[in-house]
């Protein structure tokens, strides 16, 4: 595995001067949610190692160069939350800013990000003078108030349909269009006549299903009533039972493809024990899969970052290049995949594991071009991000989504 002296180039190549020489030395410091799931309680691990090997790399390099000559420096306060329980991110999140804390790392799910964006906001005078670098929630309706459907406005107010929530809030992920369409595009053009989709009740997952709906409509595809369902967050099996009902639901309705925006790798072998065999099955964050079984049906699966681990080759960035996921010519993403497997003991990294890196190069590359830790003015350079990342191209649209690929 690299030794952080090794990330010295990844930070050097985008702040381009590694001099030492510096008049102070200044700590940002940053809150960081480590999402922590009860029946996994490995959920979180990933995410920790990756953040404190780019602590440690700026750390060594002697921080990040200001216009003034000051260095700066990470201090990353990291928090254990259960992504299920919004008291204890509400309360975390009001103890770290009321003590100066206004750079974020954001938590796993979208009604948590709602709840920590307006956390934060209640507690500065300016929404600029905070910056919320989103690690894995990537919902429409996070950075924009929707035209319609899911809302609380009482609790996540919104100025307008369409119109941005947060001026802070940066998404590090690609859109929730290109995730879904990586799912559905293998089907399109076939005989299917009947989608059934089977999703969690979360923003993220409603967000994807409407997504679903548009492409079938563009197709003329008919939908099944969607089969929605909870998470108990103590209790995966019960979960599970909630959705094997749901399931055998959805198979009456006798779809020729099935798209599970579940989040939960365990929808295929349900099926699987269901006896049930539609002609396509479509499952949504996990490893990624594209192949026919032997009576030719389709299985997909696929993760936010998977379209770029086959045979994507870098051009070296001179902005910002992550070289220590560099081996010779080797594409970026596939080394880094080595380097998290070997961390995780061959466990496949799922999105949240692997954003984190994306943000905290954003976040630096915009404090180093802005030459200022002045959070509304490094909000404005967060705008203007084209950078090399773990997804390929970083840039932010409007809203603060991602766009770059």
């Amino acid at each position: 595995m690299s030794s952080p002296s090794s990330v010295l180039l990844v930070v050097c190549s985008f702040l381009l001067v590694c001099s030492r020489t510096f008049a102070a030395e200044i700590t940002l410091p940053v809150g960081g949610v480590l999402n922590t799931i009860p029946f996994n309680p490995s959920y979180s691990a990933a995410q920790e190692w990756e953040m404190r090997y780019f602590e440690n790399a700026v750390r060594e390099m002697g921080g990040i160069p200001l216009r003034n000559g000051d260095r700066v420096f990470f201090d990353l306060q990291l928090e254990k939350v259960n992504v299920f329980d919004v008291a204890n991110l509400t309360s975390i999140t009001q103890t770290q800013c009321a003590r100066g804390v206004r750079a974020f790392l954001g938590p796993v799910l979208a009604e948590d990000a709602l709840v920590q964006a307006n956390v934060l906001l209640n507690c500065v005078s300016d929404p600029n003078e905070v910056i919320i670098l989103q690690v894995s929630a990537n919902a429409n309706s996070l950075f924009a108030c929707p035209d319609e459907g899911w809302d609380q406005p009482e609790f996540y107010p919104c100025s307008g349909p369409g119109s941005r929530r947060f001026s802070s809030l940066w998404s590090v992920l690609p859109s929730i269009e290109d995730h879904v369409k990586s799912l559905i595009n293998p089907f399109l053009g076939s005989t299917v006549e009947k989608i059934g989709i089977i999703s969690l009740q979360i923003v993220g997952q409603i967000d994807s299903v409407e997504v679903v709906r548009r492409i079938a409509a563009d197709n003329d595809i008919e939908v099944a009533p969607v089969e929605f369902f909870s998470l108990d967050g103590q209790d995966l099996n019960a979960s599970l039972s909630v959705m094997v009902s749901a399931l055998s639901r959805l198979r009456a309705e006798d779809p020729d493809v099935l798209i599970s925006l579940t989040g939960l790798c365990d929808t295929a072998a349900a099926v699987e024990q269901m006896g049930w065999a539609p002609r396509g099955f479509a499952e949504s964050d996990c490893v990624p899969i594209l192949s026919a079984s032997s009576d030719g049906r389709y299985i997909v699966s696929n993760l936010n970052w998977d379209s770029r681990l086959r045979g994507t080759s870098y051009v070296e960035d001179p902005n910002v290049i992550p070289s220590f996921f560099y081996d010779g010519d080797r594409p970026a993403p596939a080394v880094f995949l080595e380097r998290m497997l070997e961390f995780s003991s061959g466990a496949y990294p799922a999105q949240a594991d692997v954003a984190p890196m994306t943000a905290l190069l954003a976040l630096a590359n915009a404090i180093w071009r802005a030459g200022s830790i002045d959070l509304p003015t490094v909000n404005q350079f967060m705008a203007e991000t084209s950078m090399t990342g773990i997804w390929g191209q970083v840039q932010f649209g409007p809203r603060g989504k991602m766009t770059g690929r």
